[in-house]
């Protein structure tokens, strides 16, 4: 998924507020709700799924295989991707 990312990324060497934090990269793919502050005051936005539709479900079939292969294991990785889905 991250190789299917590059062509939609911004370049990097333009500026550098370009580079998107992981936050503002899962907002623009539509993942998560925006955030807007003013004043100090965070404000979350909705999803707009604004961002590309194919990079968007490889990213979330990705995470269901991931947790789907966690199920019966007992690892530092799989205990960590359970923990994350039980706080849903």
């Amino acid at each position: 998924a991250i190789t299917a990312s590059r062509p939609f990324l911004p370049d990097s060497n333009k500026t550098a507020s370009a580079k998107p934090g992981a936050i503002q990269f899962a907002a623009w793919l539509g993942l998560v709700p925006g955030q807007y502050s003013s004043g100090g005051k965070a404000r979350l936005g909705r999803i707009t799924k604004a961002g590309d539709s194919y990079l968007r479900s490889l990213l979330v079939m990705g995470a269901r295989a991931v947790l789907a292969a966690a199920k019966n294991k007992t690892d530092t990785l799989s205990r960590w991707a359970m923990a994350l889905q039980q706080r849903r």
